[in-house]
Order: C-alpha cells, then structure tokens, then sequence
C-alpha cells in the first residue's frame, strides 16, 4: 500500500492542494515482498508497521549507509507514517559521524524533505544535516531539486537558517536558469521563513524573465505562489514577476484556485498604483487592461475569504473583552472595506488600530546554531559566479551571510533579544521570551499592508500576553 499525491495539478508548488489516494500494488510488482498473506490492504498495513519497526533496530541501522536512511524517510513520508521510533533511529544514524561526513546532496536534501512533509523539524537534524550541505565541496555539486528541496523543506518546518538559504540561493544563481518548479519553491521557502535577501531572489528570478519558454512552463498555481513571493520579498515590479503577471492576466481566472486568487490579490496589492493604470495606445495598456480585470476578480475572492465565518482564538476573545472593559469599541474578526480586504484579529475603528494577536502560527524558528555552523564554514563567501552575479545587481554584502540577513534594515538585531523592551517590533522580531522566534513572510506582507494604507498596527505576541496573566488594567495598557 501506498500513500501517494496527486500533483498533477500543480507541479510547481508543493504547498498546493493535493489529493490524497491509496493504490494496491499488483502482487507481481511486489517484488521479494510477493506473499499470500499480503494480499488484503490490513494485510500490507501490517507488513509495512513491521518494517519499520525492524528498521529501527541497531542491527540494521549499524550497516546503513547515508542513502539507505534518506529511502526510509522518503518511503515513511510517501506513506504519511510518523512512526516514532524508525525515526528517530533514522535521525540518529544520520547524524553519525561516519554517515554524514559520507552523505550526498541528494540523501541531505531527501531526509530534510521526509521530516518536513511528516510535519516534523528536528532542530538537531535541520542543524546537522544544513551545515554538511552547505559546506562548499558539497554546496557545489548540488544540484536545482537538491536546492529547492532542501529550501522547501526550512520553509515547510517554519525553521529559518539565514545563512543556509542564502548559500542555497548563490548556489542557484550559479547554475540559472532554474526550472519554474525549483525557482518556485526557492522563492516561496524564501519568503516563507523572512529571508529576505532581495538581490539575491532577484539574481535568480532575472534569467528566468528572459526565457519565454521557462515562464511558460509555470503553471496558474506556480505562477500565482511566485508572484506571492515577490510581494513578500518586496520585489514585485522584478522582471520575473512582471512576465508571470503578463502570463497570468492572459490566461485569466479560470484556471485559478480560490488559493492562487488570494496570492495575486496581495501581490497586486505591492504594486503602486502607476502600474495598475491602463495606458492607453500602448502594447503594455492591453496587459494592463487585463491586469485591471484580474485584480477585481482576485480582490473579491480574497474579500469573501476574509469574511468567512471564522472562530476567534481564546487570545483573541480576551484582547477584545480586555480592551472593551478599558472602554474602547472594538470588533473581533473585521474585514477592511476598500481594496485591502483583510480580516482584522480586533479592530478599534476611533484610532484606525489594527490589533493582532500573534500566535505561535505567525512565526517561524531562528535557528541561531544552525546559521552559526554554517557561516563558521564560509559556505557562501568563496568568490564564486554566482556570488558575483548577486553583487553586480546590488545584493547585500555575501561575506558573512548571516550578518547581511539579522543586521539588515528589514530584520533588526536578535543578539540581545531582538525588539525594544521584550517587545515584537513592526519588523517582526521577537523579544524577550520570544528572541528565537521571527514573524514569518504572510504576517509580514499583511502587516506591511495595512502600514501602507495608513493603519496602526499593535502587535501582541503570545508570549507577551501570556505574560500578562492575572496583571491588572494598568499593564493592559
């Protein structure tokens, strides 16, 4: 038995909606598996539980090898199996000494892959196996689905290792063009996790903004989480996205899932007002025109999306009775009116206040040691083509790659505990009980949103608020 996903209808985005099925394999294609007691699906169930549970003991992990483990967890993760104990055997083995130092790209990238799709992020595992990958004898032989994998797998974990992904970024710039599929998920994991190295999202978008044959071969949902992706990283009049927009606003609506609608209205939303106005006379008036229409049908699939019936968190329900016994008139769960359309955790309509209420969802996880390990190796400091690709284009400096990230202008320092006064400041880093945590890319791009069109927006992070229990008014305040 198999669990398997059916990405025939995306193949370019593996955050999108996938169909879950199960296929019985012949007894022929069973191969040394091939038994009469395995011929009912129990049956197989059973023989795959036993498996793994063999796999786990000392006696078979003792003779692995690194690609042995990397199998497993692919076929654990394929079966969408979880099992405990085979794998944190896996996990250990790979951490070995002897097995890691001996591990390819393909098997690191695999075992990050298997974890992160099981919903799972061993920080000591993403550790161990992101600083192999990113040394440089191996970061060289990597390969574009060794790239994205591994990418896709930090933003899925919500793990963010700065340095790792920018050593990952250099290294596809290096071998561009990417295939629409790579670059996707390059680009989403990117903005998923708040790496937000603009140069270098720009040096591997451009090449692919050249070739009309690689932007044709997105798809509507792969195309749609790029553009989201470029939003994110503050980067959505880039080439890459100018050309998919074009190919998107042709196709239309039609081919666009409730998903890809809400992606392009934030998209949309990042560009300036300029670049949504039709030109008349010109070649480009009529993508624009086209460009008019899509926004009006994505704006409204967003809108009613916000206004689904949607339960307030606890967190929630407490801000808003703490605020309305303190005497303002606020709402839970408000939508925008106009083209923002956002829902809004508590609105507090006499002082345009956005509150949200940020839990543990909105964030993902620093992993300080991890970024140290890797900037230690100097993964991406070599003087490398696609290193100086990046710099020709402006990116922040890539001598020390974990610098250019924690001390840009977009994500202040996190060494001594990141916001002022333990706070989560408006770039999203977190304070004190919360200085290994950063606001991941939606929370971002909404809250940059609502920045723009004039709004306040209070951040209350959840390990402020739980602070607070049992204080009185005065510390609400």
């Amino acid at each position: 038995v198999g669990a398997w996903r059916d990405e025939s209808s995306s193949d370019t985005a593996m955050e999108s909606e996938k169909q879950t099925q199960v296929r019985i394999e012949p007894p022929e294609g069973l191969g040394r598996l091939e038994d009469p007691r395995l011929k009912d699906l129990a049956a197989r169930g059973a023989a795959v539980h036993a498996l793994a549970a063999h796999l786990a003991t000392a006696e078979v992990m003792s003779s692995a090898i690194a690609q042995d483990g990397a199998t497993a967890a692919w076929a654990l993760a394929r079966l969408s199996l979880p099992l405990r104990r085979p794998l944190a055997a896996i996990q250990q083995h790979a951490l070995r000494p002897r097995v890691i130092a001996a591990a390819e790209a393909r098997d690191l990238a695999t075992l990050l892959w298997a974890h992160a799709e099981l919903g799972l992020g061993p920080p000591a595992l993403f550790r161990g196996l992101g600083a192999r990958l990113a040394l440089p004898a191996v970061l060289a032989v990597c390969n574009e689905q060794d790239i994205a994998t591994c990418a896709w797998a930090h933003g899925k974990a919500r793990i963010q290792n700065a340095p790792l992904m920018q050593a990952l970024g250099q290294r596809a710039v290096c071998i561009s063009p990417l295939s629409a599929q790579a670059a996707s998920n390059l680009l989403w994991a990117m903005a998923e996790v708040g790496v937000l190295e603009t140069g270098l999202a720009r040096a591997v978008g451009d090449p692919i903004a050249r070739d009309p044959a690689a932007i044709g071969a997105f798809t509507s949902q792969g195309a749609a989480l790029t553009l989201w992706s470029h939003a994110v990283l503050s980067i959505p009049d880039a080439p890459l996205a100018t050309a998919l927009l074009a190919q998107v606003a042709k196709r239309g609506a039609k081919e666009l899932l409730l998903s890809d609608k809400c992606q392009i209205h934030q998209y949309l939303l990042s560009l300036s007002s300029s670049e949504m106005v039709e030109d008349e006379g010109e070649a480009g008036g009529v993508l624009n025109s086209g460009v008019v229409e899509l926004r009006r049908e994505c704006e409204e699939a967003f809108r009613d999306n916000s206004g689904g019936v949607q339960r307030a968190s606890d967190a929630e329900a407490l801000v808003l009775t703490s605020l309305q016994e303190m005497g303002f008139a606020c709402e839970s769960g408000h939508v925008l009116d106009g083209a923002l359309g956002y829902s809004i955790d508590v609105w507090v309509p006499s002082l345009s206040l956005c509150v949200e209420v940020d839990g543990p969802s909105h964030f993902v996880r620093i992993d300080t040691q991890g970024a140290a390990l890797v900037e230690s190796q100097g993964a991406s400091s070599v003087d490398s083509p696609g290193a100086s690709f990046v710099k020709s284009r402006g990116a922040p400096s890539v001598g020390s790659p974990g610098a250019s990230f924690i001390k840009s202008q977009r994500a202040p320092s996190v060494e001594n505990g990141g916001g002022p006064a333990g706070g989560a400041n408006g770039d999203g880093q977190g304070g004190h009980g919360g200085a290994d945590l950063a606001l991941d890319g939606p929370s971002r791009l909404k809250r940059r949103h609502l920045e723009a069109a004039g709004l306040t927006v209070l951040s209350v992070p959840f390990w402020e608020w739980d602070a607070l229990e049992g204080k009185g008014e005065e510390e609400l305040r």
